[in-house]
């Protein structure tokens, strides 16, 4: 009997090595045949590390559709699916899940072996954000139709970092909530992510991609306000530049604020630093206004011992409690981070203390690498 084998399908390789390469590397270690199918090949910093894992690229735009290229797309998965042959496929983001479900079906009609599906939603993406601009709503109803019949014809197993998205998409009937479950982020390491102690002025760190959504402009804003009252308190900002993507933060407002001292922007962190670099800081502050999943970067810096201010969203309120381990902000704004950031900068020992709390909280959590395993590895096999 051939092994089982799983064929990955993801927007950019930086990503999959970030959140989900723990996972294929698992199932090669249960012997399976694994296969990965990415954009961002060409771009991507670090294409060693993939070990036993076969590596297909992908020219894919992650940030808009366009018919030529996706249909192009589409055709390049077909291609993959006949001299592949998988058992699994795994398509991970909103525009993997859309344009492979195409591709499955189309694949269907052909009479060949159909794999079983399995999708995953870290959060919803712009296409399902609030917006009644004409395109918008004509861009909703195109993708909520093929998700749709996707569901319809291929009956696949739905996966998400939050219940709220789950229930958007089962209402829509896009879903069925019988083929549906929620993980609790994409996994980590529990050797890597730890706390520590902390001395000396505090930290506070905004850690992620520099998009206006992501709340840097209110970050940078409060520091702004917070810098004269706490001069020795470093304001960090770390993320990657994404000029390509229409929502990236300008990068000239960037460097005008890290040269005034406001900020003190250091640029990308490698992965393999990220857990070092989290127990440098004191505060993680995480105020996106977007509809995504579960930010890993929250968790990780919560199993550093980070105290977390960050947007309320429903799976942080397992773990991020108001005055105890950190706080959520019902609004996204200048005003509400430096409340709250004016309250624990105030007091470096309860900052701290809470820290320690939110990392205990943190570690009794389905949040690292063998739960997630676990878990995909038993929808792989059903």
């Amino acid at each position: 009997m051939s092994a089982l084998k799983i064929l990955y399908v993801c927007n950019d390789l930086d990503y999959f090595k970030a959140h989900r390469l723990f996972l294929a590397k698992a199932m090669v270690a249960e012997k399976r045949d694994v296969v990965l199918a990415t954009g961002g090949v060409e771009s991507s910093k670090v294409k060693s590390g993939m070990g036993k894992i076969k590596l297909l690229s992908l020219d894919l735009d992650r940030h808009k559709l366009n018919l030529r290229s996706d249909l192009t797309l589409i055709k390049e998965f077909l291609g993959h699916l006949k001299t592949e042959k998988p058992d699994v496929v795994h398509a991970i983001t909103i525009k993997p899940v859309l344009l492979m479900g195409v591709a499955l079906m189309i694949n269907k009609l052909l009479r060949r072996q159909t794999p079983k599906l399995v999708w995953t939603f870290p959060g919803l993406g712009k296409v399902f954000e609030p917006d009644r601009s004409a395109k918008s709503s004509i861009r909703k109803a195109i993708v909520s139709t093929l998700l749709r019949i996707s569901n319809q014809v291929l009956k696949p197993h739905a996966t998400f970092e939050n219940y709220s998205s789950m229930e958007e998409l089962a209402k829509a009937k896009i879903i069925t909530r019988q083929r549906a479950s929620v993980v609790m982020g994409a996994g980590l390491d529990r050797d890597l992510f730890y706390s520590a102690e902390r001395s000396g002025e505090l930290r506070v760190l905004f850690a992620s991609r520099l998009l206006n959504a992501k709340g840097l402009g209110e970050y940078i804003e409060a520091a702004k306000s917070l810098k004269s009252e706490f001069p020795e308190v470093d304001f960090v900002v770390a993320g990657k530049q994404e000029a390509e993507n229409p929502d990236a933060f300008s990068i000239s407002d960037l460097n005008a604020a890290h040269e005034a001292g406001y900020i003190n922007y250091i640029g990308s962190v490698d992965p393999d630093d990220m857990p070092e670099f989290l127990r440098q800081a004191d505060i993680h502050v995480a105020p996106s206004k977007l509809q995504e999943g579960l930010p890993r970067v929250v968790l990780e810096a919560a199993s550093c011992g980070c105290c977390v201010i960050a947007s309320d969203h429903e799976m942080l309120r397992k773990f991020v409690f108001d005055g105890k381990t950190g706080w959520l902000l019902n609004e996204v704004t200048k005003e509400t981070i430096v409340t709250v950031l004016r309250i624990a900068l105030d007091d470096a020992q309860q900052t701290r203390k809470m820290g320690e709390l939110i990392a205990k909280k943190a570690m009794s959590l389905p949040i690292y690498e063998d739960a997630i395993i676990a878990h995909f590895s038993n929808i792989y096999k059903t």
